[in-house]
């Protein structure tokens, strides 16, 4: 995320809209499917599922409010993670989910 805020900072100073980004985590069961045309050169993964619409609403929830934090976890999600990884995370009441923002910036 701090390339995030160094592009927003200079989307700012030229006076163009910052960019908000939300991050939705599920746990489930998916599938996907290539869709396209023969020999059209269109040949895409499609994902589909309950839980490909559940990431999606939870991201969109993602620093959609002020008291929205960026990555939000759904509570299946939350149950299966270590009270280590819970602390990063907090409830947020209004979406019936958990929330929090962090990263890592050690990329070695």
């Amino acid at each position: 995320m701090p390339i995030l805020i160094s592009l927003n900072k200079k989307l700012l100073r030229k006076r163009y809209s910052e960019i908000k980004v939300g991050i939705g985590i599920e746990n489930g069961e998916s599938f996907y499917i290539k869709a396209g045309y023969k020999d059209s050169g269109i040949n895409e993964i499609v994902w589909i599922g309950k839980v490909v619409g559940e990431s999606a609403k939870l991201s969109g929830y993602g620093c959609k409010e002020w008291n929205d934090r960026r990555i939000m976890v759904s509570e299946k999600v939350y149950k299966k993670l270590n009270t280590y990884q819970q602390g990063f995370l907090e409830e947020n009441e209004y979406r019936d989910c958990y929330h929090g923002t962090f990263w890592w910036e050690d990329y070695s």
